[in-house]
């Protein structure tokens, strides 16, 4: 297990967001004048900076304290920085007990807002994301269960994350570029192509599209369109994996071995004549059911998830209906999530599926793009094709883009 990376924000590195420097001018000032704030019960005091922390916790005629104190932590803004030192146990309390009411307070930003400078920051803030994800997850709980020592190390256990072995998450290039067509795409080896809808290039993993795949009438064999654009297709190793999951899927899955869940990430465009009421974008687990395009017909049940961070689903929803394919095509025409999306915008959800013939599930975080974005994407890839080798790779490239930075990538 990766030990906990939770820096104190005592002094080394600053990280401003330019957003908020009107708050960031009032940290400042009340820092300048703070004199420290003995905290009882303590085996050893915390720096100044977590005094502060705790300072704030109590100003309760402060409407913006909350909003100070997830600027302090994740950036060190106006307390001179991030320290290089791991914070002691005790300091690290009182952080996420700040960090629970300022999740709890909606004052926590959101992805697009992190700015980092050094790739101590990025893990420090990495680590900070992961805990308010799981505070939100534990919201029920009163903030003082981080006092109990057993709650808190299961706490704690949700926060830490495994460390990856690059030698079994490779990836690998295939197709070519091309400016007029889909033909770069990154993906791991292990998801294939569906042979349904030949030039769809289709993986063998639930996606989206229209009745008609490029939007045309599908019963009279038109195509007014293209394929929507899958620039990556990665099969995660579930085994490593698992323990990246947002708690909430991680408990939902908990009874489920390891062997029977195939876990997706995949990228794909936006359908320009999306909500449309005539041609919907439909949910299409076909392509995992029927991997190799042949006739298959049950009803599925599948919950469709929002991201704990970032752009996502409107609202939650489950859906049980009957999924066909036959003669080459995907079919009928169900399962739109038309009224689950935002209109216009990039975003981010999981789809969480279930195959009754084999007893086996389909867990995918799907990225739907914009045109634009899908644009900004497939550059990014291409610019990038020779350096991209293992999931971490990948997880760089995204972490270094402001617009993809504000989509939840769970694994990186």
């Amino acid at each position: 297990m990766k030990r906990l990376l939770f820096y104190s924000v005592c002094s080394l590195f600053l990280a401003v967001n330019s957003e908020a420097t009107s708050l960031k001018a009032e940290i400042e000032a009340e820092y300048k004048t703070f004199k420290g704030q003995v905290i009882p019960n303590l085996h050893t005091q915390p720096c100044k900076a977590v005094q502060f922390i705790e300072y704030l916790r109590g100003k309760s005629n402060d409407k913006n304290a909350f909003q100070k104190i997830s600027m302090i932590m994740l950036n060190g803004t106006g307390v001179g920085g991030i320290s290089n030192r791991p914070a002691t146990q005790d300091e690290r309390k009182i952080m996420f007990q700040a960090l629970r009411q300022a999740v709890d307070n909606k004052a926590f930003p959101n992805l697009q807002e992190l700015r980092y400078e050094s790739e101590e920051i990025k893990k420090h803030q990495s680590v900070v994301m992961r805990a308010a994800e799981v505070l939100g997850y534990l919201k029920n709980k009163p903030v003082n269960f981080l006092t109990d020592p057993q709650e808190y190390q299961r706490f704690e256990h949700h926060v830490k994350k495994t460390e990856l072995n690059p030698n079994n998450n490779q990836l690998q290039l295939n197709g070519r570029y091309t400016q007029s067509a889909n033909l770069l795409y990154i993906e791991s080896p292990t998801v294939g192509v569906n042979p349904l809808y030949p030039g769809s290039h289709f993986p063998k993993a639930p996606l989206l599209h229209p009745y008609s795949p490029t939007g045309g009438d599908q019963t009279q064999g038109t195509n007014s369109g293209a394929f929507p654009s899958l620039l990556v297709r990665v099969k995660f190793p579930m085994t490593e994996y698992r323990h990246h999951l947002p708690p909430a899927l991680q408990e939902k899955i908990r009874s489920v071995p390891d062997s029977d869940i195939e876990l997706f990430f995949i990228t794909q465009t936006r359908p320009s004549n999306a909500f449309n009421i005539e041609s919907p974008l439909l949910f299409r687990p076909h392509y995992w059911l029927s991997p190799n395009g042949s006739g298959w017909q049950a009803p599925v049940a599948t919950d469709f998830i929002k991201t704990p961070l970032g752009e996502t689903l409107q609202q939650e929803a489950s859906y049980y209906d009957d999924i066909h394919v036959h003669d080459n095509v995907v079919s009928p025409h169900n399962y739109s999530v038309e009224h689950l999306l935002t209109k216009g915008h990039d975003l981010a959800f999981w789809s969480w599926v279930h195959n009754p013939g084999t007893n086996r599930y389909a867990l995918t975080l799907h990225w739907l793009l914009t045109t634009e974005a899908n644009k900004d994407l497939r550059e990014l890839l291409r610019k990038n094709s020779s350096s991209l080798r293992t999931f971490a790779d990948l997880a760089r490239l995204f972490n270094q883009s402001d617009r993809f930075r504000k989509l939840y990538h769970f694994a990186f």
